[in-house]
């Protein structure tokens, strides 16, 4: 079963998120400093029933703080070969880049290889025609954007991982 079709319990119940540990081997080998800045939901997670109580722009913060010629707020995505972002994210993405620009590196477990790309860009490339469709989470009907990995090299870069 792949992860968007699992419940949140499921997902971050005994599991590593492998787009974390990337990003952090990814920026470490940069030499630029990096450091947990939001919720860890696998090692440190909020109770589903305190999870709710939390405003939504401090859920939806960043991982991470990202430090080398200037400062950025870093969130890392995980995906197979369609990148999945909730609409409740974009709005927190929002909200924090006008505080400190935000960069996502999304992982690509199929093609072992990491997409690097700022929330403007991502903006933009969602303001397109068809380069990405909507769908809802089956366990929370949260609605999200699906955006073909492939996609992701228009507005970033791309490395792959050895």
């Amino acid at each position: 079963m792949l992860d968007y079709q699992k419940t949140y319990k499921e997902r971050n119940t005994d599991r590593v998120n492998l787009a974390e540990i990337k990003a952090r081997e990814y920026y470490q080998k940069k030499g630029l400093y990096i450091t947990r800045f939001g919720f860890d939901e696998k090692n440190e997670p909020i109770p589903l029933k305190y999870f709710h109580l939390v405003p939504k722009q401090i859920r939806n913060m960043p991982e991470y703080l990202l430090i080398g010629k200037k400062c950025w707020l870093l969130e890392a995505k995980g995906c197979r070969d369609v990148l999945r972002i909730k609409l409740d994210d974009l709005e927190g993405y929002k909200f924090w880049d006008k505080i400190c620009p935000i960069v996502i590196f999304a992982y690509s477990y199929k093609y072992n290889c990491c997409y690097i790309f700022t929330y403007k860009k991502l903006v933009e490339l969602l303001e397109c025609d068809g380069m990405a469709t909507k769908g809802k989470y089956h366990d929370n009907n949260k609605e999200h954007y699906i955006i073909e990995v492939k996609e992701l090299s228009l507005i970033g870069i791309r490395e792959i991982h050895r």
